[in-house]
């Protein structure tokens, strides 16, 4: 916020189409037919690298759908518990993706928090195959990519 007071709202505008892309999270119950989804935009994300080789690997793992079964069921409107699936997925990409690695985890052995030493692969530049897999992948069926 004081970043945007300070630069004004012409670079305000700059900033949001230069880093701001949109994702979408759903919570799913089949059982009753429940859907929910809600879209936001992100300006950058926070992806897990532990055991991961690569950050396409990263993010296809941070859009990877929860099932929400026995003690993590979901509690729908009506106050039951029931099994649903919960998930997100981008509807937009901003030109410039900021990725934050989470470097660090919490041991719930030691109570500590352990450096993650994994290596994991990256590249400045995606290509369109990656892109393409990318705004595909975690969409549910019935809400699939539309072309422009």
């Amino acid at each position: 916020d004081r970043l945007e007071e300070a630069v004004g709202a012409k670079s305000k505008h700059v900033l949001t189409s230069t880093l701001c892309g949109s994702m979408t999270s759903f919570v799913r119950c089949a059982e009753i037919g429940y859907e929910s989804f809600r879209a936001e935009n992100t300006m950058d994300l926070s992806l897990a690298i532990k055991d991961k080789a690569t950050v396409i690997e990263a993010l296809l793992a941070f859009h990877k759908t929860e099932a929400l079964t026995g003690a993590n069921q979901y509690s729908c409107e009506d106050g039951v518990l029931r099994d649903a699936q919960r998930g997100s997925y981008f509807e937009t990409l901003p030109p410039v993706l900021t990725l934050h690695l989470q470097r660090f985890v919490w041991d719930v052995d030691t109570g500590n928090r352990v450096k993650v030493c994994d290596k994991c692969a990256y590249t400045t530049e995606f290509n369109k195959e990656d892109m393409s897999h990318m705004m595909r992948f975690g969409r549910p069926a019935g809400k699939e990519l539309q072309r422009e």
